[in-house]
């Protein structure tokens, strides 16, 4: 199946996976983020990191308006270069208001300049990830999974799907376009060992796919995990 990928250097791109996340690079206000869309009806892992972070570590966020939203205690992760990256669950209710918000980073330094961060009006979730071709000497790699529009969402006939494939200390990321039939999307990256360059990712025998989705409106599905063994 023919597709056009596009790569991210570094694994920081991987859950980013997605082209919706926001790079500031400056200091005292929030230098990326993702994802940039809370779903409806569900809780959100929003990945964020702070430049400058251990003189101003992240206490939380602020969400406006705030009608339909809670945020949790955020967790501290990777430190790379002096950003912290923190996880911060975030729970929407099903009748929260869809549109654009705005959210705040609250550290022990004051406050960042506002980003936008969006309620879409439907949901996609997706499902039942699974390896359906994955040769140990190929030139791709073909994966699946259930997608299903809650709302008024249309999946359309080529929806995008983002991928980090990690078979050790660099993962290959992208996106590529998939195909729809019956409401099963499959999809075909290129194989781990035909990419070359400083920037080549790892490969192993045994690996992790993540894969999240995004409809014909740009909404983005709820990411899922499934173990990838090449043979």
């Amino acid at each position: 199946m023919k597709a056009t990928s596009i790569f991210l250097a570094t694994a920081l791109a991987a859950l980013a996976l997605t082209g919706e996340a926001r790079a500031q690079g400056l200091p005292g206000i929030i230098e990326n983020y993702y994802p940039a869309q809370l779903a409806p009806g569900q809780t959100t892992t929003l990945n964020l990191a702070i430049p400058n972070g251990r003189q101003n570590m992240l206490t939380g966020l602020e969400i406006a308006p705030a009608a339909g939203v809670t945020v949790g205690m955020p967790k501290a992760s990777d430190v790379r270069e002096g950003v912290i990256w923190y996880q911060i669950p975030i729970t929407v209710t099903t009748d929260a208001s869809a549109g654009k918000r705005t959210l705040v980073a609250v550290g022990t330094a004051g406050k960042t300049l506002p980003v936008d961060i969006t309620i879409p009006d439907h949901a996609l979730m997706i499902s039942n990830l699974k390896a359906t071709s994955a040769p140990a000497n190929g030139k791709t790699v073909e994966f699946q999974f259930t997608a299903a529009e809650q709302g008024t969402g249309t999946l359309g006939t080529e929806p995008m799907a983002w991928f980090s494939l990690n078979c050790g200390q660099t993962p290959e990321v992208g996106v590529v376009k998939g195909k729809v039939a019956n409401g099963v999307v499959t999809a075909s990256i290129p194989h781990p060992r035909t990419i070359t360059g400083p920037a080549a990712p790892a490969f192993a025998a045994k690996c992790e796919l993540q894969v999240h989705a995004t409809d014909a409106a740009g909404v983005e599905s709820n990411p899922i995990t499934a173990p990838m063994e090449f043979k």
